[in-house]
């Protein structure tokens, strides 16, 4: 029982690491957004989206982001797999 136990742990550490291992993250501001949520364009990058993606994020053109993105096997353009947006970016706006 432990066997199977420590074989299925070991498979489990394995594949997550194989997946991360594909994944980087591209960061900057929102410069296009597909009328039919296609794809976005991010730092002068393609990224392929789907449109709940682009709804469910409430992506607007401007907004800085990080998208984590996977490339497939196929070397088409990169696919968003997860986003968060930027706070850390300084703003040219004055806060008082």
């Amino acid at each position: 029982m432990n066997k199977v136990l420590i074989f299925i742990l070991f498979i489990f550490i394995a594949t997550t690491f194989a997946y991360a291992e594909g994944n980087k993250v591209i960061a900057g501001a929102i410069e296009k957004i597909a009328e039919d949520g296609s794809y976005i364009v991010v730092s002068g990058q393609k990224i392929t989206t789907t449109e709940t993606f682009i709804e469910d994020a409430y992506f607007e053109v401007g907004d800085k982001v990080k998208i984590e993105v996977v490339t497939p096997d196929d070397k088409t353009s990169p696919q968003a797999v997860n986003y968060e947006y930027d706070f850390d970016v300084e703003s040219d706006e004055d806060v008082n």
